[in-house]
């Protein structure tokens, strides 16, 4: 195989580890799945490194120069995907909270794997034998990664389903028979008719809506509150009162920070 057809081959297989960066980035950057099947480009990476072993060995026995003369390209190509993966250890770390620590140590121990073989080749110049163990040892290593990726990839699609009809219910719960305007309303009683525990309960409403309990309480309270002021002619201390808002400043302040004016204002604007 020519040595300019092996070059593009060489940056094809770099081309599609920053694809596989760009889907991980998303994935931990903006938590959506890719536009593409990771499983396509992991199968495309392996077809392309056993070529490019196959075509290096049998070069390599006769043309001793070939190393020399891809060495360069190689090394810049490499060093882009040091970084990238750097980078992605550290986005990992970053996102530690959202995945289970295993993921996050499986997916951190195989990005270290490639950087530990990326210096090995570097602290032996890309010798020959260093290099036909480079080529394939970190692509299965690279695939094994896109695996891992598409299933956080469909687990967060998952999560997202789920924690959306968790949000439903919880709101049907606290909207029935008007629980949330009840003062006496506890996280435990939540619990309960949800069937859950308080840290399972706790951690999903705030990877769901970024609120804890007690802020989500507060919303749908003010959210009734502004019906009640745009429906009714019930003086403000008694609608802050009926929605389980005890404290009338309070509920000016809390009102004026959600809606960015008072309730007279609002009931102004209203009319």
């Amino acid at each position: 195989m020519p040595n300019t057809l092996f070059r593009i081959m060489d940056a094809g297989h770099g081309l599609l580890i920053v694809i596989l960066l760009y889907f991980a980035c998303r994935l931990l950057v903006v938590h959506k799945e890719g536009l593409l099947r990771v499983r396509t480009i992991a199968a495309a990476m392996l077809l392309i490194t056993l070529i490019q072993t196959i075509s290096f060995l049998l070069i390599n026995s006769t043309d001793k120069t070939h190393i020399k003369i891809e060495e360069t390209f190689t090394i810049w190509m490499d060093l882009l995907s040091f970084v990238g993966v750097v980078f992605m250890i550290w986005l990992f770390y970053r996102n530690r909270h959202i995945f289970q620590k295993r993921e996050i140590l499986l997916c951190c121990g195989l990005l270290i794997t490639l950087l530990a073989s990326y210096l090995l080749c570097l602290a032996f110049k890309f010798a020959d034998w260093t290099y036909v163990f480079y080529l394939p040892f970190t692509t299965i290593v690279w695939t094994y990664f896109a695996y891992t990726i598409e299933h956080l990839q469909l687990k967060e699609a998952t999560k997202i389903t789920i924690d959306d009809a968790f949000i439903t219910e919880l709101e049907q719960v606290l909207r029935e028979e008007r629980r949330f305007c009840r003062n006496d309303l506890t996280r435990d009683e939540i619990c309960r008719m949800m069937c859950t525990n308080r840290t399972t309960l706790s951690k999903r409403l705030l990877a769901t809506t970024g609120k804890t309990l007690r802020e989500y309480l507060r919303d749908i309270r003010l959210k009734e509150a502004a019906l009640l002021l745009k429906t009714t002619n019930m003086p403000i201390e008694q609608i802050a009162l009926e929605v389980g808002l005890q404290s009338t400043s309070g509920f000016y302040r809390n009102f004026l920070f959600s809606y960015g004016m008072t309730p007279k204002e609002f009931i102004n604007q209203t009319n």
